[in-house]
């Protein structure tokens, strides 16, 4: 993790913006942040399985018993779970009934993974088992909740870290932001839930960040070469789109950063013959002029 993502200070409002002030980095060691994720999944296991599957098998299981069959002779069919076999055949019910009954327990578990894990931990970073651990999962560049679309996504990459014989938990301990391999395809980390920023206004408004406390760490981070000029220019659009929409003004110093970000293209870009386009190396000149300033006293 970069310095500037390390340093910076809480957001200042009720909700910080989208893209505003990243927390610090997981600090605990890779031992005690998996020995927390290994809890927190065995405490959302257990609800997932007295919500979903116990409920699921029970139905499964009454269905079997209630069921209406028919004896017909010959083997049993392999595409019907009920099916029994008895001298001389065969006793079922008919094929619909197995269908129905798999489809309502698919229902069933899909729900309970859903309010279980993916609704809460898209809204708050935490399921059940999380709240308990202590930790969050955040987005890894914003350190902001993800959305139940992305908790779910997340939950169905897990199959990546299974695969090479559960390989992908344990990669972990190898990385240095302690991210699995289901945490690197959809971009999330976990972290301490006192890594999070909080959402709470200060007390004092004259507590808020200055100009220089949210834009300072980014420059210094992009002219020291720390992040390229792409994630530099999606960080600082947000940045200052998020100021704008709060109210916070900002000087002629970041406004001029502002029209030179807006500015530059990358290689792939069409419009990369636009005269008034500026590449890479002209845009962290600006940066660093910029930078110059705020640090000049």
């Amino acid at each position: 993790m970069s310095d500037w993502a390390q340093n910076q200070p809480p957001p200042w409002g009720a909700v910080p913006p989208y893209g505003a002030a990243p927390a610090p980095s997981p600090t605990p060691t890779a031992g005690t942040m998996f020995g927390k994720r290994l809890f927190a999944a065995l405490i959302d296991g257990s609800i997932v399985a007295a919500t979903g599957w116990l409920p699921a098998v029970g139905f499964a299981a009454l269905v079997g018993v209630v069921a209406p069959t028919r004896f017909t002779p010959g083997p049993c069919p392999v595409d019907n779970s009920y099916a029994v076999a008895v001298p001389g055949g065969c006793e079922a019910p008919g094929a619909w009934v197995s269908g129905l009954a798999g489809a309502v327990m698919l229902l069933m578990l899909v729900a309970s993974y859903f309010f279980v894990i993916c609704r809460p931990q898209g809204r708050t970073g935490q399921t059940y088992g999380m709240r308990s651990a202590g930790i969050k999962v955040v987005d890894a560049t914003t350190f902001q909740p993800i959305g139940p679309g992305r908790s779910a996504l997340r939950l169905v990459a897990k199959i990546a870290s299974v695969i090479p014989c559960y390989v992908g938990f344990f990669w972990m301990f190898a990385d240095a932001r302690q991210q699995t391999f289901h945490d690197k395809i959809v971009r999330t980390v976990v972290v301490e839930e006192t890594d999070v920023p909080s959402r709470a206004a200060p007390a004092d408004p004259l507590a808020a960040p200055t100009e220089a406390e949210r834009y300072v760490p980014l420059l210094q981070a992009f002219v020291s070469r720390e992040i390229d000029a792409a994630e530099f220019e999606r960080v600082f659009m947000l940045r200052w789109k998020a100021d704008r929409d709060s109210g916070n003004s900002t000087g002629t110093v970041i406004n001029k950063v502002m029209t030179a970000t807006d500015c530059f293209y990358d290689d792939d870009e069409d419009d990369a013959d636009d005269p008034f386009r500026i590449d890479a190396e002209q845009l962290r000149a600006e940066v660093a002029e910029a930078l110059r300033h705020f640090t000049a006293g």
